[in-house]
């Protein structure tokens, strides 16, 4: 997924820790990878804001 950059990588791991947010990226990516990269990015977003 071109869309993701290498440095935010790491905190997409810490986003997949949740199953439920694995689920949706790994079900939405099979169907729009655009939606999943936003869906993700989104959800890194909420991680940075939190800390």
């Amino acid at each position: 997924m071109e869309s993701i950059r290498r440095h935010e990588r790491a905190a997409a791991y810490k986003v997949f820790k949740s199953v439920e947010n694995r689920e949706i990226f790994l079900n939405s990516a099979a169907e729009d990878e655009d939606s999943a990269a936003a869906f993700l990015q989104s959800e890194m977003a909420e991680l940075h804001q939190r800390i």
